[in-house]
């Protein structure tokens, strides 16, 4: 049995899950680094309200990413869409970051 997923091409059901379990350590990663950056950039005295609000925004944009998804795979059948979507917005997304300064102390 096949199983399609946000990617180009199907992977079957094993493969399925180890992609799900390696998104997951990547996603809990990138949590940990975000953490890291902010303390970074903004330093510490202000990473409590800083990552709270990223993880505000977090929240409601995996909300509204979630209810897109759906609607493009009711509207096409495929989630091939859906992923070469969130790529382009992923690389757009970078553009802000790569402008990120860090704060004078």
């Amino acid at each position: 049995m096949r199983t399609p997923i946000a990617l180009w091409l199907p992977l079957s059901t094993e493969l399925y899950y180890g992609w799900a379990v390696a998104y997951g350590v990547v996603n809990a990663g990138a949590v940990a680094l975000l953490a890291l950056v902010l303390t970074e950039l903004f330093g510490a005295d202000r990473i409590g309200s800083l990552m709270g609000v990223a993880m505000v925004f977090c929240m409601g944009a995996t909300v509204l990413a979630n209810t897109f998804t759906a609607a493009v795979f009711d509207a096409t059948g495929s989630y091939q869409a859906v992923w070469r979507v969130y790529t382009a917005l992923l690389v757009v997304a970078l553009g802000p970051v790569v402008l990120l300064r860090r704060m004078p102390s």
